[in-house]
């Protein structure tokens, strides 16, 4: 299996024959490899630091937070960092599909393990969902 940063042709090949074939493991890892996962778990580590942040810097706030309402919250929002994370990166990755075909073959759109519509309907769905979620729950 041909995993982020893998320059390995013939993994690579392997991992667009499965995509081709149908294989329904091999599209969910081309879209786990497609949010570049090294990036979600900078997105995961930022917002905890900043909820930390907060909540240290507020007196009394840890004392008197309401953890039952407030964990909640606190992964819902990280649902919509998450999505805004897949839409950056898949932009990115839809654009320069012509340097990352050289510099980073192993990326899904650049190795074609997933095409340049389904990319686009991923970018597009996180663009609108990850919004969605902040205007419905955090108004």
């Amino acid at each position: 299996m041909a995993v982020e940063g893998d320059f390995d042709p013939d993994a690579i090949n392997r991992q667009v024959e499965e995509v081709q074939a149908g294989s329904v493991k091999a599209r969910f890892r081309a879209l786990y490899k497609f949010t570049r996962p090294h990036t979600i778990r900078g997105t995961i580590l930022a917002s905890i630091a900043g909820t930390v942040r907060a909540l240290v810097d507020t007196p009394g706030a840890i004392a008197s937070a309401d953890w039952g309402a407030m964990l909640p919250r606190a992964l819902i929002g990280m649902v919509a960092l998450l999505l805004g994370n897949a839409f950056i990166v898949g932009i990115n990755q839809i654009f320069d599909e012509k340097i990352d075909k050289m510099n980073k073959p192993f990326l899904p759109v650049a190795s074609g393990e997933m095409s340049k519509r389904f990319a686009w309907v991923t970018v597009l769905a996180s663009g609108a969902i990850g919004p969605m979620i902040v205007y419905k729950f955090f108004p």
